[in-house]
């Protein structure tokens, strides 16, 4: 990485672009739920009863007058009255929004101008919420590279082939838990990337337990070898002179 990069990665500076990106994040959220009431509105207009029952009489209404001017102009006969049908199912088709808008006094009409406009500006916040996410990316994959370094090295060092049941490594196990649990809270706040810890936790996991083992049975020893030296003084105590 340039020294350029380097000093635009700054703390302050993340903190702000952070801010934003969750901003545009929350906005999103919002924008989508608006967008959702007002598809549902539009559908809910559309399937109504009395929306339905005005489309079928304009349709019926449509196809009984090119009937009747087809058979005024070439007669009665099956093809004209199917010919007829299939007109006004192609006149209904090209004209359905301009019908739905005056069955329906105009609000279908203001409901599909709003969801033309929710949608563009939600695609608008969506390119802003990209751009604040590419400022985030140096910083987050640098301190990212940083933390799973030291937790290599310190992993490598104190605990990796390392025997349990020591203070020592009890001082080590502890440590490296708490730094773990430290690191998975930095990882809920990061959006770009992530420390990898789930090996790590995996493996604190079961040395932990094997630690724990080794602890007990040490535990044990000491108190049976406790017990043998008072039961071995009590019976020199009992002895008679």
């Amino acid at each position: 990485m340039s020294d350029t990069q380097l000093k635009e990665l700054t703390l302050e500076k993340y903190k702000i672009d952070l801010s934003v990106y969750k901003d545009f994040r929350e906005s999103i959220v919002v924008l989508n739920a608006r967008l959702s009431n007002l598809e549902k509105e539009k559908k809910s207009l559309e399937s109504s009863g009395w929306f339905i029952f005005s489309n079928i009489i304009f349709f019926g209404t449509f196809w009984c007058l090119v009937t009747f001017v087809a058979k005024a102009l070439f007669g009665w006969s099956v093809g004209w009255l199917f010919a007829s049908f299939y007109l006004s199912i192609a006149f209904y088709a090209a004209t359905s929004d301009f019908i739905g808008n005056i069955l329906s006094f105009g609000t279908i009409n203001k409901v599909k101008k709003s969801l033309i406009a929710l949608r563009a500006e939600i695609k608008e916040t969506e390119r802003h919420q990209a751009s604040a996410y590419e400022k985030l990316k140096p910083f987050e994959k640098s301190s990212c590279d940083y933390y799973e370094t030291q937790l290599r090295e310190f992993f490598e060092k104190h605990l990796y082939k390392k025997r349990s049941g020591s203070q020592q490594f009890e001082e080590a196990i502890s440590e490296f838990s708490s730094t773990i649990d430290q690191l998975s809270s930095l990882n809920s706040v990061l959006v770009t990337a992530g420390i990898s810890l789930s090996e790590y936790k995996e493996y604190l996991g079961k040395r932990i337990i094997d630690h724990n083992i080794q602890i007990s049975k040490k535990t044990g020893e000491l108190t049976a070898v406790r017990d043998l030296v008072r039961s071995v003084s009590k019976a020199h105590e009992q002895k008679p002179k």
